[in-house]
């Protein structure tokens, strides 16, 4: 009979569950708030394909995370994605976006 694989399995899986539903879910909203500010049309009617548009990007996100065979890919790539969109939604608040 084979040892199943000690290397820490319980704290990897919880660490991908905390990196799928926080951050996932944070990056999630950031990437929405991107493309309301920057797509081309009104706000209020870009609302309703963003937000269909995040049930899709969410759904890949979960996937994603469990799917990368290293955790620390899965938190850098999620923080840098949340940091790299908030950037371009301050800044685009900031400079002005069009309404």
């Amino acid at each position: 009979m084979s040892k199943p694989n000690s290397t820490g399995g319980g704290k990897v899986v919880v660490s991908r569950l905390l990196a799928a539903f926080i951050p996932g879910f944070i990056l999630t909203n950031s990437l929405g708030i991107f493309f309301v500010l920057a797509l081309p049309i009104d706000r209020m009617a870009s609302i309703p394909w963003v937000m269909a548009f995040a049930f899709l990007v969410y759904t890949f996100i979960v996937m994603w995370v469990f799917h990368v065979p290293s955790v620390k890919r899965v938190w850098d790539v999620l923080l840098s994605g949340i940091v790299l969109t908030s950037a371009a939604n301050a800044a685009m608040v900031f400079m002005g976006a069009p309404a």
